[in-house]
């Protein structure tokens, strides 16, 4: 009787990966909320040569910390391969899981089509409209960010195409899940708190998406592809929904920004750098 509750108890458990870089001003409640709410197996943190108190915090909190400045796909595929449990939970740094975020992901990692389960999240933001129109998104389409989401740890290990992404890995793992024809569902609930302002972060975002894009294509697929999607999901569904809302028109031209954003990481003729290892001489 007893080692069956021990056996319950393991199947509970969840490894949790965290992959930061200098993120000192959320990292402590990021992990804390974690320890709290989520029945870690083991909580591992990768830190990117940090330099400020984030190593520090993480040693606090985390039962194991690596030290890691590679491309973030190949970060995120390192960290599955050092977790252990058949289900692997990535949360963002400046991510605050609530209570219900375990016992509700949980229920939904029962279903056996499913490799992949993420949640919405609230979060601050500089301009309403943008901020209901990405919730909007959300809602509709459903969430790709690693920010906090649960996946397969056997599915991640098989997208080895991550170890040449930097940005936008958390589409290239969703979408090779979903090539394989397994669900990726996102939880309809808000179930953590992302504290950073999407509207600012998005332009870096799209900024160090198009540097990926021209990594991986070169300049002149990397804007076929770039632009193809940009404007068969944003843009056109921007249009549809501005139509259906009178959204002021000035929101386009955000979009259009953001796209900017993008074509310019995608002509920069910077390769992208890696950060060296400081405690190299």
């Amino acid at each position: 009787m007893q080692s069956g509750r021990v056996e319950s108890a393991r199947r509970e458990q969840i490894d949790v990966c965290v992959v930061e870089r200098n993120s000192a001003k959320t990292l402590d409640r990021c992990l804390s909320s974690i320890r709290t709410y989520v029945p870690c197996h083991n909580l591992i943190v990768f830190d990117g040569y940090s330099s400020d108190e984030s190593l520090s915090i993480a040693k606090k909190y985390a039962d194991r910390v690596y030290v890691d400045a590679g491309f973030l796909g190949a970060v995120r595929y390192r960290a599955a391969e050092t977790a252990t449990t058949k289900w692997v939970a990535f949360v963002d740094s400046d991510v605050y899981v609530y209570e219900g975020w375990w016992p509700n992901m949980r229920e939904v990692l029962q279903d056996r089509k499913v490799g992949w389960v993420t949640a919405l999240s609230d979060f601050p933001c500089l301009i309403p409209l943008y901020r209901k129109y990405w919730e909007y998104i959300c809602r509709t389409y459903g969430g790709t960010a690693f920010s906090n989401t649960i996946v397969r740890r056997d599915l991640l290990l098989s997208c080895t195409e991550l170890l040449h992404v930097h940005a936008g890995e958390d589409w290239v793992a969703k979408k090779h899940i979903l090539d394989l024809g397994i669900e990726t569902p996102t939880l309809k609930k808000v179930l953590s708190y992302h504290d950073k302002d999407h509207f600012k972060g998005h332009f870096s975002g799209y900024y160090r998406w198009g540097r990926s894009y021209r990594l991986r294509y070169g300049a002149g697929k990397a804007l076929a592809l770039g632009y193809l999607s940009f404007a068969r999901y944003p843009f056109v569904e921007w249009i549809r929904y501005s139509r259906k809302e009178r959204f002021s028109i000035t929101l386009l031209f955000i979009l259009g920004l953001l796209g900017l954003c993008g074509l310019f990481g995608i002509l920069s003729g910077r390769s992208w750098s890696i950060e060296p290892n400081p405690n190299k001489s």
